[in-house]
């Protein structure tokens, strides 16, 4: 069966056959190129009213081979905290002779393997905000150990808080912290109540399709290995050029702040944006717009859809356990008022109603 048939998320139990699956921590360790890799660690109980960001991490870095195994890895990384080497490019990370053993080709895509894919290994507690994903489909393979999926469908983005601080190229982010629920305000708790997640947690062996848009909150139960790749949609270039026109927005904002504002309102990875010229940016958004009147590559790429083999599973929808808010809401209006205009103003001009609507006037 073709994704095309269908509009939700979709689990194959036990369909990799990949060698990776069988690897152990020395195959891990001759894998990678590097003898030292950085990883980001948080706490796993800080006291945030919203997502433990990027930002609010640290980066260390440390010997590949004790990071991969299980006694020097504890001993690395304290009780209390989880460490993530995560958003790894594969043909970065690996020696090249081990790429084709990621291959896609079972899935319904020939040709397509670790060159093409991304690596994400962490500990207890590692986990990846919600958010969404602006550029097309994903499908994730299930390595080592176990992660849970938190998903929801496009149209409930609004119950889910989204912003567009901190800012990241092609990530829409929610608010919202899913590690602890009872950390958000009544308000957030009492949107959430109203979403129907659909929550899914993959073991060693297993894929996983997220359709294109859908939310998603990741979270390792236990030390986890997974790769994803990500599938072109016919949409992705008028959503870049959208993408485009945000960040001449958000570049234009964060341009003589002080260092707090700046660092608030961007991710660490776009750190630079303060410091890219309107001429490069305008040179951005035509490059886009340029690719959106052929659409001859769209049509090429997608004669080929996700197979769904195996025992596959179409994930239902469900309800959140809602705890009671344990948020003190003077304390949170003291500590949001801060930025909160400035979180306001950059979220209106990067609405995704004005955005479409810059869209159009740029291709008119």
């Amino acid at each position: 069966m073709s994704s095309s048939l269908l509009s939700g998320p979709v689990v194959m139990r036990g369909q990799l056959d990949w060698e990776p699956l069988q690897w152990g921590e020395e195959n891990w360790v001759e894998a990678i190129k590097e003898d030292k890799i950085r990883v980001r660690t948080g706490k796993k109980n800080p006291d945030y009213h919203h997502p433990q960001w990027e930002r609010l991490t640290e980066v260390i870095k440390v010997p590949t081979k004790h990071f991969f195994n299980e006694s020097s890895r504890t001993s690395l990384i304290a009780a209390d905290s989880w460490a993530y080497f995560d958003y790894k490019y594969l043909a970065t990370e690996l020696h090249p002779a081990c790429l084709p053993a990621f291959c896609w080709d079972k899935f319904g895509y020939p040709g397509r393997d670790g060159s093409d894919s991304t690596l994400w290994v962490g500990t207890e507690g590692a986990h990846t905000p919600c958010h969404q994903d602006t550029y097309g489909e994903n499908l994730v393979a299930q390595l080592v150990g176990s992660k849970t999926w938190t998903l929801f469908p496009p149209d409930q983005g609004t119950l889910l808080c989204p912003t567009r601080v901190p800012y990241e190229e092609s990530s829409v982010y929610s608010s919202v912290n899913f590690v602890h629920l009872s950390h958000n305000s009544p308000t957030t708790l009492s949107k959430l109540s109203k979403t129907t997640p659909y929550m899914v947690t993959l073991q060693a062996g297993d894929v996983l399709y997220v359709p294109r848009h859908w939310w998603h909150q990741v979270y390792s139960n236990e030390y986890s290995i997974s790769v994803n790749t990500w599938l072109e949609h016919p949409e992705d270039n008028r959503a870049r050029l959208g993408e485009a026109i945000v960040r001449c927005q958000v570049a234009q904002m964060v341009k003589g702040v002080s260092k707090d504002i700046r660092e608030h309102i961007l991710n660490p990875n776009e750190d630079d944006l303060a410091d890219t010229n309107i001429e490069e940016l305008a040179d951005l958004c035509n490059f886009v717009a340029a690719a959106l009147k052929n659409r001859n590559g769209d049509e090429i790429i997608f004669k080929t859809k996700t197979k769904f083999v195996g025992d596959f599973k179409i994930i239902k929808s469900s309800k959140m356990n809602i705890p009671e808010s344990k948020t003190d809401t003077n304390i949170l209006e003291n500590i949001s008022s801060n930025y909160n205009h400035l979180d306001k103003l950059i979220n209106t001009v990067t609405n995704p109603a004005v955005i479409e609507q810059a869209v159009d006037c740029y291709l008119a």
